[in-house]
């Protein structure tokens, strides 16, 4: 009968080739520098839901002009509704993708 080795763990190498498969000679990764935060894009969505939110707590307020208000706040209570569904669908469609 053959005589039984021990078994060896096998290592895993992390993707920055260090961990037990890196090599002595290789010196340790530098830490990056923080990236620099990025300009603001106005044309975006969270922009535009702030817009509507404070177009809704507008339309809330102007409630004085009977005419006025029922249009100004039928489109608001569009944008914010829109705002809060496209939200909504973003993180269930986040958890569903891990």
């Amino acid at each position: 009968m053959a005589e039984e080795r021990p078994r060896r763990r096998r290592s895993r190498r992390r993707p920055d080739g260090g961990g037990a498969g890196a090599s002595a000679g290789r010196p340790a990764a530098q830490p990056q520098a923080a990236p620099s935060p990025p300009d603001w894009e106005w044309r975006t969505f969270p922009v535009f839901l702030g817009f509507a939110s404070g177009a809704l707590i507008m339309a809330l307020l102007i409630g004085l002009i009977p005419g006025l208000f029922i249009t100004y706040f039928s489109v608001a209570l569009f944008g914010v509704a829109f705002g809060i569904a496209h939200v909504v669908t973003r993180r269930v469609a986040a958890r569903r993708q891990r």
